[in-house]
């Protein structure tokens, strides 16, 4: 029994939590609204009146706020802290993680984030796949990107939107002529 242990995995799952429930609060409102609209045509919301500048640096003191406190919770756990943790190959996993779980949802990235460090302890433990798990890692991320290029997130809402779909057709064959249900 670690007391130490157990308290930094509730402060790490007490983060997340609040961090998932503030980004979702942030994205569901007019300010989500507006970002959205900034990430796909900039000059309109501009031509439209809002201080485009000032959202941008908002999202981006948020979003590197958010990062610092990332990394001292990752120095916490690993107790460990290098500059070869700077690596290219550590942004790369970050990018991986999302393409995974779901470029547009946060709960999609935190998924891809688990799925794929769980499969990378799984292949770091097996002598067969530990010297070719960056294959495997690359492999993975294009066959999401060409299979599901909304992430496992974005599959599973497609899936569900097309079962949904398919009761309600079901549902308007069963109707008679007039289309209202007899009593």
């Amino acid at each position: 029994f670690d007391p130490y242990g157990n308290s930094t995995y509730y402060l790490v799952t007490a983060v997340l939590a609040v961090s998932l429930l503030g980004g979702r609060f942030l994205l569901s409102g007019k300010m989500g609204l507006i970002l959205r609209a900034i990430q796909e045509n900039e000059s309109r919301v501009q031509f439209l009146g809002y201080e485009v500048e000032n959202y941008k640096i908002f999202i981006f003191c948020a979003s590197a706020g958010l990062a610092g406190l990332a990394g001292m919770l990752f120095v916490m756990c690993a107790e460990f802290a290098s500059p070869t943790l700077m690596s290219t190959s550590f942004s790369v996993s970050m990018v991986i993680w999302a393409a995974v779980g779901g470029r547009k949802s946060l709960v999609g990235a935190c998924l891809g984030a688990v799925l794929v460090n769980v499969v990378g302890a799984g292949a770091s433990e097996s002598p067969i796949f530990q010297p070719i798990w960056p294959i495997v890692l690359g492999l993975m991320f294009i066959g999401v990107v060409l299979i599901m290029p909304d992430g496992i997130i974005g599959y599973v809402d497609s899936w569900f939107d097309r079962r949904l779909r398919a009761r309600s057709a079901k549902a308007e064959k069963r109707l008679p002529a007039g289309g209202k249900a007899s009593e």
